[in-house]
């Protein structure tokens, strides 16, 4: 299981009072594979989510949303057709007055198996963000992110190793998106953030995807009982 790729629009992403919201992947993703969308967002007032789609007409599920902060939603897609430019869209049913920074950061996996679980937490203040996610028994890849309200100069630090792969220390509030591959059973899928500001009202959410590589079920053993022979005589 791997992520071939992950990207995703820049900031300043969204100025105005707009309607949607664009990203095209840097190379087409492959048929087969799976494609999982993070939207962030700097408000959550008078905002919504917006619906996922692409260009391509692949069916896309959200797997969760959480508002506080800001704004957080998680949709994955399996990819059944693709060809061309790999554009996905986030169509909103209204202006989104007073939305100055929301991003689109999308992943491909490849090897996936399933979607394990979602999980959110927040709002709420501490330095030590944490969502809690179920322990994985097989190989996965569990997908973080974090909006935290900001107010001075520092961001997030992502914790239990988890890889930092899209970060926003500029709008406010302030976000970040990571991931962590796990080989086999573990019991650190948590996503943590620390940070190194003052405790701020935060919000954060996981996704876990599990891999086709899992681990190996043993036989079950059943004993017989040997029925006796009776012979007639």
């Amino acid at each position: 299981m791997n992520i071939v790729q992950q990207n995703g629009t820049t900031t300043p992403d969204i100025t105005g009072e707009p309607t949607s919201i664009s990203h095209s992947m840097s190379s087409l993703p492959s048929v087969g594979n799976l494609i999982v969308v993070v939207y962030v967002a700097n408000s959550e007032t008078n905002n919504e989510d917006p619906v996922i789609t692409d260009n391509q007409g692949n069916t896309y599920t959200q797997q969760g949303t959480i508002t506080g902060t800001g704004r957080i939603s998680i949709w994955t897609a399996p990819v059944t057709t693709a060809s061309g430019t790999f554009t996905i869209s986030g169509a909103f049913s209204l202006n989104q007055f007073g939305l100055t920074d929301a991003r689109i950061y999308a992943y491909e996996l490849t090897g996936w198996l399933s979607i394990a679980e979602y999980q959110e937490a927040g709002p709420t203040t501490d330095n030590a963000p944490t969502v809690n996610m179920a322990a994985v028994a097989q190989e996965a890849i569990v997908i973080g992110a974090f909006v935290q309200l900001f107010t001075g100069a520092g961001g997030f630090v992502p914790g239990n190793g988890f890889t930092q792969d899209d970060e926003d220390v500029v709008s406010n509030p302030i976000h970040i998106i990571m991931s962590q591959y796990f080989a086999g059973a573990s019991s650190a899928t948590d996503p943590t953030a620390a940070t190194d500001e003052f405790p701020q009202e935060w919000i954060g959410a996981g996704l876990t995807i599990l891999g086709t590589t899992g681990p190996v079920t043993p036989p079950t053993l059943r004993w017989m009982r040997k029925c006796p022979v009776v012979r007639w005589r």
